[in-house]
This record gives structure tokens, C-alpha cells and sequence, in this order.
């Protein structure tokens, strides 16, 4: 680290849209007067423990090196303060934690967990549309609409040099015409919505992708749902983002539970961001 601060801002390198992302929330802190800088979560200089605290924010590349960035999350928890705290961090990046949620009585998205390359070979879909991306993921990588053989077996030549678990879920054809829904929370409560679409012909809401954002009104039972995720979880968090999609009867169900790098769309409610830096400068002021 160059220079010692209150708070490290965890990133990744070379990310121009991180670092706008990111700007806000940089600007927040300076206003309540607390240093930040932002580090990529890789940099070997980095001297995490000499910072008051770890806000993981843009570490947009963090599912190209999964097992690296676990590892780095525990060496940071050994070190300072991390939000959200590293065991939500890690779970809710396995996508697996969705199989978790419906357990819990939180209505979620059909999942089911594939062990490998070779346990997909021999899979047999219960849909007849369905999605198959890497159980550690991040902006749609390596994750397609899988509707036929044909289809399978293009991802699996595409995909042969991948060696990490997988999970297979049921395509939900609303996201091609209501996308998804994404509720903001800071220190638990409700801060804000977004309703990320795709661009035509696409199913990927990400901005990658083309894909857009826009403030929203969430339902009643948008809220429901989103409220119960939260509750379930078993530790207070200093953000999180629940992404919600649409079954057939217009149902809403979770699609990810973001605990760890989510966009935060501040550009849309940058008060969010004012939120979280005093949200993290009373967690600085306490005793841990």
C-alpha cells in the first residue's frame, strides 16, 4: 500500500467503469472526512493490515481467479475489518448459495449443482430451456442458454479448458422482455431500485452487454421476497443487492443474493453512497 488510510476501497486493475463506480463513493468518504484509497484486490504491494478496514466494492474480476480470491479473503480477515463479513462474501459467490436460500424458505431460481465438465456431460436438463454458467461466475461468464444438444455441446467445446463446478438453472424467459430487478440495501434497509435490461435479441442484462438500468418501483411482493433474503442471512451487512427475475406466472424469484462486488448504481441514488461511507465510519468507530 503507498500510503496508509482509514479505508481501502478493494477494485481491480485497469477497470475504467470500476473506478466511476467506485467515484461516489470515494467522494462520500471525503466528505465525512475519512482517507480512502482504491486497491486492486490482487496487488501484491498492498499492505491491507495497515488500513482501518476493507470495503470489497469493484473487484470485477475476481471469478478469473476464484480460489486466489478466497484465499486473499481470509489473509484479509486475519488483517483489518472486510464488509461485508468474508463468510457472507464467500458464500454468496458459489452459486450454489441459491440451493441454500430455497432451503431457507426464500423463493429462488431453479438450481441444481454439477460437479464438473464430465457430470455435464452425462446431464439430463429437467427444462427445456436452461442456463449453464461456472458455479464461481461474475458478468455472465461462460454462461449460455442451453435449448438443444447442439447447444451443449458448442459450450462444451467452447468450454473444454474449464475445470472449476458448475450449476445448471432453468431459463426465465421473462428477462428477455421485464429483465431483472435489483433492490439496494444499506446497513439493512432499503435504498434504492434498478431494473436492468438487455439489449434486443439478448439475454445478458449486463452493461458488457449492452445492457441498460433504470430507476424502479418495486411491488410489494418484489419487496417481500427481497426482505426475506436479507433476513435469512445469518450476520448483519453493510450493503447488498438482491437481484430478482420472473417465473411464468409473474412470480418474483431471486437470481443472485450480492454481498460482495455488486453494482450499486450510485449514479442513479449517489445519496446511497453518503449512506454507505457513514455506515462504514460508525463500524471505524467502534470497537471490534
Amino acid at each position: 500500500m503507498s500510503r496508509k488510510a482509514q479505508i481501502a476501497i478493494a477494485t481491480c486493475r485497469g477497470n475504467e467503469p470500476a473506478r466511476l463506480a467506485d467515484a461516489p463513493l470515494v467522494e462520500a468518504f471525503r466528505a465525512i472526512g475519512i482517507d480512502s484509497v482504491r486497491l486492486a484486490w490482487d496487488d501484491e504491494d498492498a499492505d491491507w493490515s495497515s488500513c482501518g478496514g476493507i470495503l470489497i466494492r469493484s473487484t470485477w474480476d475476481w471469478h478469473l481467479d476464484p480460489d486466489r480470491f478466497l484465499a486473499w479473503l481470509d489473509a484479509c480477515a486475519k488483517a483489518t475489518r472486510v464488509w461485508n463479513p468474508v463468510e457472507l462474501v464467500a458464500w454468496c459467490l458459489d452459486k450454489r448459495s441459491l440451493i441454500d436460500l430455497e432451503s431457507r424458505g426464500v423463493r429462488s431460481v431453479p438450481t441444481i449443482s454439477i460437479g464438473c465438465l464430465d457430470s455435464l456431460r452425462g446431464f439430463s436438463s429437467p427444462w427445456t430451456e436452461w442456463v449453464i454458467k461456472p458455479a464461481f461466475g461474475a458478468t455472465a461468464y461462460r454462461t449460455s442458454v442451453i435449448r438443444s444438444s447442439e447447444d451443449l455441446d458448442t459450450w462444451l467445446r467452447e468450454n473444454r479448458v474449464f475445470s472449476g463446478p458448475l450449476v445448471a438453472q432453468q431459463f426465465q424467459s421473462s428477462v428477455l422482455e421485464r429483465g431483472e430487478l435489483s433492490l439496494i440495501y444499506i446497513d439493512g434497509d432499503f435504498s434504492h431500485a434498478v431494473r436492468k435490461s438487455a439489449k434486443p435479441g439478448d439475454f445478458r442484462v449486463q452493461a458488457e452487454f449492452g445492457g441498460g438500468a433504470e430507476l424502479a418501483t418495486p411491488s410489494s411482493e418484489d419487496f417481500e421476497i427481497a426482505d426475506r433474503c436479507l433476513h435469512s442471512l445469518a450476520r448483519p451487512t453493510a450493503f447488498a443487492r438482491i437481484d430478482l427475475v420472473y417465473d411464468e406466472a409473474g412470480q418474483p424469484m431471486v437470481i443472485e443474493c450480492e454481498l460482495a462486488e455488486p453494482e450499486l448504481f450510485f449514479g442513479q441514488c449517489p445519496e446511497a453512497a453518503a449512506k454507505l461511507a457513514e455506515t462504514v465510519a460508525r463500524a471505524l468507530s467502534c470497537p471490534n
